[in-house]
C-alpha cells in the first residue's frame, strides 16, 4: 500500500482521452487494489451526443461540466497517472485537454506549492507541438506491472 506521511492512501487521478474508458477502468481497479484511492472522469464518452445524436450544444455543455469536475479532482491529487495511448493514428497520444490537466497540476505545484507528481503509461508523443513542455514539466513514464504498451 502506498502511504504518505499522514498514514493515508495517496490520491491519483487518471487523465486521458475519454475514448480510453475500458482501460481508465483497468487502471482504476489495478491501482484501488494497489492501495491507491482512485479519481477517474465521469466513465462515459459523452463525444457519442455529438458523434451520434448530433447535439453539439448538449455536447459542449457536458463537455464544460466533466472538465471543471475532472480540474477539481486533479486539485487534490497526489499522482496525475495520464493514458496516452495510440489513438487515430497517433502515437502516444495526449490531447488538448488531458494537456490542460497537466498544466493545471504543474500551476499548482509552481504556484500553490503543490508536489502533484505526473506521469504518462507510455513514453510522451514526440509528434506533438508541446512536447518540450512535457518534457520541461518532468512529466515522467509509470513503471507499474499494468502493461501499457498493449493497450
Amino acid at each position: 500500500m502506498i502511504l504518505v506521511e499522514n498514514m493515508t492512501k495517496k490520491k491519483l487521478v487518471i487523465c486521458g482521452s475519454m475514448r480510453f474508458v475500458d482501460q481508465m477502468k483497468e487502471w482504476q481497479q489495478k491501482l484501488e487494489s494497489d492501495g491507491y484511492e482512485v479519481y477517474v472522469p465521469t466513465l462515459f464518452d459523452f463525444h457519442k451526443v455529438r458523434d451520434e445524436d448530433g447535439d453539439l450544444e448538449r455536447f459542449e455543455e457536458i463537455k464544460r461540466r466533466e472538465t471543471k469536475n475532472h480540474f477539481e479532482k486533479v486539485g487534490f491529487a497526489d499522482i496525475l497517472l495520464v493514458l496516452n495511448y495510440d489513438k487515430d493514428g497517433k502515437k502516444n497520444y495526449i490531447g488538448g485537454n488531458t494537456f490542460a490537466e497537466i498544466s493545471y497540476a504543474v500551476g499548482l505545484n509552481l504556484c500553490h506549492g503543490r508536489n502533484i507528481e505526473i506521469y504518462t503509461v507510455n513514453p510522451l508523443p514526440e509528434d506533438v507541438p508541446y512536447h518540450e513542455e512535457l518534457k520541461a514539466r518532468r512529466v515522467r513514464q509509470w513503471n507499474n506491472s499494468l502493461e501499457a504498451k498493449t493497450r
